[in-house]
């Protein structure tokens, strides 16, 4: 007799974390000063988090990845609201990572994500050559058709995402900047 195991999708496994983490915000007092911060929160990006708070009024948020170098920092600024779900890229591996926020009211915060080491199975590049001028905070994705990790470098090469499913081939960026990302599926 074969046995057959019911496993949740991916889809399905990261819609409950996230309705998991936005019921835990919905519940507390979060502010800037003292935020929810969600590590790795769709559960396959271990360099990612979400900081989540509410203000009184609208304010816009420009939130900062520090870097191990001025050139390394990572920014972006959020439209103005009241309830803030900001995603967090660009984090480093077996780091204490800073995360500054600056809030258009004037207020600002920093956030320390500390996260864990890269796994061995993440294959971290052996030479890059690039500069901050060049690259601005961008980063350079690389995927690879065998069973390995997507990962981005920054201009040094220090790895700022990957993911822990192989998502085959090709990572394409769009116009509007986000990503068109395969799926392990097209494996099996």
């Amino acid at each position: 007799m074969i046995r057959y195991e019911k496993k949740k999708s991916l889809i399905t496994q990261q819609a409950e974390a996230e309705q998991k983490f936005l019921d835990i915000f919905e519940a507390g007092e979060y502010t800037a000063a003292s935020p929810l911060v969600v590590g790795n929160p769709y559960l396959i990006s271990p360099l990612t988090a979400m900081i989540l708070f509410k203000t009184s009024v609208k304010q816009e948020v420009t939130l900062t990845v520090k870097g191990k170098e001025p050139e390394g920092d990572i920014s972006h600024t959020f439209p103005a609201d009241t309830v803030h779900i900001l995603p967090v890229y660009g984090l480093y591996a077996d780091y204490d990572n800073t995360v500054e926020l600056v809030l258009s009211g004037g207020e600002r915060e920093k956030v320390i994500i500390t996260t864990e080491p890269l796994p061995p199975e993440v294959p971290v590049p052996t030479f890059c050559k690039g500069s901050r001028e060049h690259m601005g905070d961008n980063v350079i994705f690389l995927t690879q058709t065998s069973k390995a990790d997507a990962l981005a470098c920054d201009y040094r090469g220090d790895v700022r995402w990957y993911l822990t499913v192989n998502v085959c081939f090709d990572l394409k960026r769009l116009a509007n900047g986000r990503l068109l990302v395969g799926t392990d599926r097209l494996i099996k």
